[in-house]
């Protein structure tokens, strides 16, 4: 099975829709939220099932995965990083000195997620939280990908919700604070995502020939509307306070994995979503996610204080474009360069025979 043309532009297409959100908190966009971050790491799980097996883990395996995913996480991250201190350094005033010390030190480790605290883990460039979790989903992958492939399916399935019932159970113990961190930010819990791309990718595995020998083009339409009108429907009973968002959290990977699942299934041959989004300008967005994803604060910052002076709305239809069409370039010629050096260190450490 092939990389999916689809899944990579609707990644890029959500890290848009995270940067409009940084760029003015929409509510509808807020109650979004959880289905973008759920998607990222589904994905992530997925992608990373479809290309390494680890029927047997080594020593030599383990760290040659581990650094291809340090080598595309960290130069970039660290770069995005040190902007931020430079702001800090010169429009950040009166600071705690230790506060900022400990943080950035967190920060540049991406160890900011595993603390409950919300200043620790949004701290500087907010968005990099994700990161800090999803490294630690990494560093568990090689093991949990053996351990379920030699489990039943069903087996699978069940562990997914035993784990999720018990974040279920202990986020209501907790202050609203905490329960956030608990369920949305803690790395193991964001791990029951993760592993539930595994899971997805073993699921498709068994049904993608029925799939594309029987389903028409309607069929594998209809299938799109669905499950991305299951995902819209659940979004705007968040929205109106109808459907809890902590509560909600077993909807939102339910649906956010059909919708996974439906279109992985099509695979750019049937439905008209996963044929849109096979269209060239938007896979190459999907390309680009994680440089969109990563860099939007930066950009975001310096594109308000650059235009501070002009009088424009900061949050108004001139500044969004500019901040939208800067944050693409940036990406583009950031994906073109680390991904140059990552290459690089890639043959020049891990590519020796």
């Amino acid at each position: 099975m092939k990389v999916m043309r689809a899944l990579t532009s609707w990644r890029g297409v959500l890290a848009l829709v995270i940067a409009l959100f940084h760029f003015h908190n929409y509510p509808l966009l807020a109650a979004f939220g959880d289905f973008r971050m759920s998607f990222f790491f589904m994905v992530s799980g997925f992608l990373l099932a479809q290309r390494y097996e680890f029927r047997e883990v080594t020593r030599k395996n383990y760290l040659n995965f581990m650094g291809r995913r340090v080598l595309r996480i960290y130069p970039l991250h660290i770069v995005a990083l040190a902007l931020f201190g430079l702001g800090v350094l010169l429009f950040g005033g009166e600071r705690n000195v230790m506060h900022e010390a400990l943080t950035f030190l967190l920060d540049a480790l991406l160890l900011q997620s595993w603390s409950p605290v919300r200043d620790i883990y949004m701290s500087h460039n907010s968005v990099t939280w994700f990161l800090s979790s999803i490294m630690f989903c990494y560093l568990c992958y090689p093991f949990a990908v053996r351990w379920l492939r030699a489990r039943r399916l069903w087996t699978q399935v069940a562990l997914l919700a035993a784990c999720l019932a018990v974040v279920l159970a202990v986020a209501p113990m907790l202050e609203p604070g905490e329960r956030q961190w608990w369920v949305f930010i803690c790395p193991p819990v964001r791990m029951i995502d993760f592993t539930a791309g595994v899971v997805l990718f073993n699921i498709s595995e068994r049904v993608s020939r029925g799939w594309v020998r029987n389903v028409s083009v309607a069929g594998a339409t209809l299938a799109e509307v669905l499950a991305l009108g299951a995902i819209a429907t659940v979004t705007v009973l968040q929205y109106f306070g109808y459907i809890d968002r902590f509560a909600g959290k077993p909807l939102k990977i339910v649906f956010t994995a059909m919708f996974i699942l439906v279109l992985v299934l099509n695979n750019r041959n049937k439905g008209i979503l996963s044929k849109a989004l096979s269209w060239g300008p938007l896979y190459w967005l999907g390309q680009v996610s994680y440089e969109v994803y990563v860099m939007q604060l930066v950009v975001l910052n310096v594109v308000r204080r650059a235009l501070a002076t002009t009088g424009l709305d900061p949050d108004g239809a001139v500044v969004l474009v500019l901040y939208l069409v800067t944050l693409v370039a940036v990406a583009g010629v950031c994906n073109k360069w680390f991904g140059r050096l990552s290459q690089s260190l890639r043959s020049r450490y891990l590519d020796k025979p």
